[in-house]
């Protein structure tokens, strides 16, 4: 580019000097006194001329000295014969003009060729690839200074392989080291490139994201803004406290550090709570009259009786409330809730001719629970081994099958489970007295005339039952009246019957 720009200005120089030289002749017509100025003017446009011919044909030399060098002879003599043209007596320009035609074959005169044909062909090919390596390292190192890294690459890329072509028949290490650096320049400069790149994509995806994240909070607000309205309207309008309070779980599921919808909804539960409250008030009010209209026209007319009752009453009373207490603790409640719990447990095993004793081992060992076994009593039964396979039972059932074949039982004794025989264990369960005043089943009803022979034979199936207030049952004597014997006799006779004892006389009473 300089170099036209050069040979521009050149060629505008020798222009304007011809134009002055040929108005020259004009200064004839100029005063004699003149004309040693107008001779001065000629003398100096000639030798500007010359250096500027000169100049040009250094120009064209150093032109073709480099192409020359890049082996490009045909540019390399064209270059030449201009420097001769211009300054004919150049002596580098008729040398190398004179090598360069040799190297062509051109040489004239019958002058032999310095190379053959073919090796001139050559070079000229590896002058062509060495001129265009050079044009694509101009063109990376101009893409470099414009941070076009990815095309300077691609093109050092190719100017290293015409290198490597190269490399077989030349010295283009220079050239290698500065594609190299280069290159080494491109990547840095790409990786900066790309670095940047992502850093602007991540910028921008990052601002993205926030712009959708301020456009959900936004949109999030408007629902919890809607929803809260709707459960406002609900509340104090409709007066549903169950779906108000749904609308608020709605808006806490979106916000769930909301403190003024969390205690709108606790308020909302309150009040549901409230009105069921004051609904299943109502609702057993309407039940309890309804159901005393119905037992006022159901009921039978009777005398009112005042109850006698024994002298120690009171006592036996709160020894009857204390019972419970004595028979079952607090501490005994919670073991025997663990161990009942346990109990619900599934497991598994498989049992084939194994001894008691390591059965229980392994039972105790799997569930964590002390067991407990009346080896004085079990001794006596024989045989002790088991053979059973359990699979996910429940520890309880898989223990009564255990002990089914053994003819053994369990029970709940001082936080154990022990293990005995059936007697021991039935003669180890604790009875308890209680005492209920039951003078109200024994009042004198008018016209009541139960069936005394059904109550003292204890059949209470069929026709029988209904024939205990049949009014058409007639009472012969007094001996059929309903008496408190009669209802000792007929809670005996069909509570658990066979297992009850006379108790000492201190103990009862009359009724």
């Amino acid at each position: 580019m300089k170099r036209a720009l050069f040979f521009l200005v050149c060629m505008i120089a020798l222009s304007s000097m011809s134009a002055f030289a040929e108005e020259a002749p004009a200064a004839d017509a100029a005063p004699p006194a003149d004309y040693d100025r107008y001779l001065q003017d000629m003398r100096r446009v000639v030798e500007i001329q010359r250096q500027s011919r000169e100049m040009l044909a250094e120009q064209y030399v150093k032109s073709g000295l480099k192409r020359y060098e890049e082996r490009m002879y045909d540019l390399a003599e064209d270059d030449f014969e201009r420097a001769i043209a211009a300054n004919p007596n150049h002596p580098v320009a008729k040398e190398y003009l004179l090598r360069t035609r040799r190297i062509l074959g051109k040489t004239k005169g019958g002058e032999d060729d310095l190379l053959p044909r073919e090796v001139v062909r050559r070079q000229v090919e590896l002058g062509y690839q060495q001129a265009n390596m050079l044009k694509l390292m101009e063109d990376a190192r101009q893409a470099i200074g414009e941070d076009q890294f990815d095309t300077a690459l691609v093109k050092l890329s190719e100017a290293r392989n015409i290198a490597k072509v190269l490399a077989t028949h030349t010295d283009v290490t220079r050239e290698v080291t500065e594609i190299n650096a280069m290159t080494g320049q491109a990547s840095i400069g790409s990786r900066k490139v790309a670095e940047e790149t992502k850093r602007r994509q991540l910028e921008a995806a990052k601002k993205l994201a926030e712009d959708e994240h301020r456009r959900d909070r936004e949109m999030q607000a408007q629902r919890v803004q809607r929803l809260f309205e709707d459960a406002k309207y609900l509340f104090e309008k409709k007066k549903k406290y169950k779906d108000a309070a749904n609308k608020a779980e709605e808006i806490l599921k979106i916000d769930p550090r909301n403190k003024e919808v969390e205690a709108f909804r606790d308020r909302a539960l309150e009040m549901q709570v409230a009105e069921e409250l004051r609904w299943n008030a109502r609702t057993d009010e309407i039940e309890t009259a309804f159901s005393w209209r119905q037992s006022k026209m159901l009921s039978i007319p009777f005398s009112q009786v005042d109850p006698l009752y024994p002298d120690d009453w009171d006592e036996k009373k709160k020894r009857t409330a204390g019972i419970q207490i004595e028979v079952e603790s607090p501490e005994e409640i919670e073991w025997k809730q663990a161990i009942e719990r346990i109990l619900d447990e599934r497991v598994s095993f498989d049992f084939i001719a194994t001894p008691l004793d390591d059965v229980v081992a392994f039972l105790r060992s799997l569930k964590r629970v002390n067991i407990v076994v009346d080896r004085q009593a079990v001794s006596a039964q024989g045989n002790l081994d088991v053979t059973l396979r359990i699979d996910q039972l429940k520890f309880r059932d898989a223990l009564e099958w255990i002990l089914r074949q053994l003819d053994l039982k369990y029970a709940l004794e001082n936080g154990a489970i022990y293990i005995s025989t059936k007697e021991k264990i039935a003669a180890a369960k604790k009875t308890v007295t209680r005492y209920y005043d039951v003078n109200d089943l024994t009042v004198e009803i008018k016209n009541f005339k139960p069936n005394l022979q059904a109550i003292s034979s204890g059949d209470m199936g069929g026709d029988s039952f209904q024939d205990i207030f049949s009014e058409d049952v007639e009472a012969k004597d007094e001996a059929d009246q309903f008496t408190g014997e009669s209802l000792v006799e007929f809670i005996k006779s069909v509570i658990a019957p066979g297992t009850w004892d006379d108790v000492a006389s201190s103990d009862s009473f009359d009724f």
